[in-house]
C-alpha cells in the first residue's frame, strides 16, 4: 500500500506529515478530484502531503487545502503555514585603529 511506503519513507528520513496534525473539515482534507467516471460519481481524496524535519514539525501552524481555488488540475492547493524563529547573529565587529596615530614621532 502506497500509504505504508510513505508512512516508513516518512519514519526512515525522520520526517513528520503535516497534514495528519490538524483537525479539519472533510472539504478542507481532500488534494485530488477524480474525473468523472459515471454521472454524479466523483472521487475526491487525500493524495498530496507536506512532509518536514521531525525538528520542525511545531512550526506548522495550520495545513489545509483550498477547493475553491481556480486551477486547471485535478489536484487542489495544499497550503501549510508555518511560524519561524530565528536567531540573531552576533557578529563580532574588528575594532578600527585610526592610522594616523601610529606614526612614529
Amino acid at each position: 500500500d502506497r500509504g505504508d511506503l510513505l508512512e516508513k519513507f516518512a519514519e526512515d528520513s525522520d520526517l513528520v506529515v503535516t497534514n495528519t496534525f490538524f483537525q479539519l473539515p472533510p472539504r478542507r482534507l481532500y488534494t485530488w478530484i477524480s474525473p468523472q467516471d459515471k454521472p454524479g460519481r466523483i472521487i475526491k481524496n487525500q493524495i498530496d502531503y507536506i512532509l518536514v524535519n521531525r525538528r520542525f514539525r511545531n512550526s506548522f501552524t495550520s495545513v489545509k487545502t483550498y477547493p475553491g481555488a481556480d486551477l486547471e488540475s485535478d489536484h487542489v492547493p495544499l497550503v501549510g503555514v508555518f511560524r519561524v524563529k530565528l536567531k540573531k547573529v552576533h557578529r563580532k565587529i574588528p575594532k578600527s585603529y585610526d592610522m594616523r596615530l601610529l606614526k612614529d614621532p
